[in-house]
């Protein structure tokens, strides 16, 4: 496999690698950001339980982008218990 050099870096790189780093940076900054986030996550399956199915990773994923982005309507634990037990009073 050949090497070739890339801006930035002071190392030589694959052409997949190069390829795939330069049609990232013509993502929008949104789209870059959610790679930069999927990408550090699969850095990151130490962290995962093994047994956790991928679906569920996936979903872990979208929820923390959520709240990241301010898309999530957070809830207080204190009223969300408070809420829980409300709908379940007997």
């Amino acid at each position: 496999m050949a090497l070739v050099p890339v801006l930035g870096y002071t190392d030589t790189v694959s052409p997949k690698f190069a390829q795939v780093r330069s049609e990232a940076l013509e993502l929008t900054e949104d789209e870059r950001a959610r790679l930069a986030e999927d990408l550090q996550v699969s850095l990151q399956r130490d962290g995962w339980p093994e047994n956790l199915h991928p679906t569920w990773r996936e979903e872990i994923v979208r929820r923390a982008q959520e709240v990241q982005h301010g898309e999530a309507d957070l809830v207080d634990g204190e009223e969300a218990l408070r809420r829980l037990r409300a709908k379940y009073a007997g």
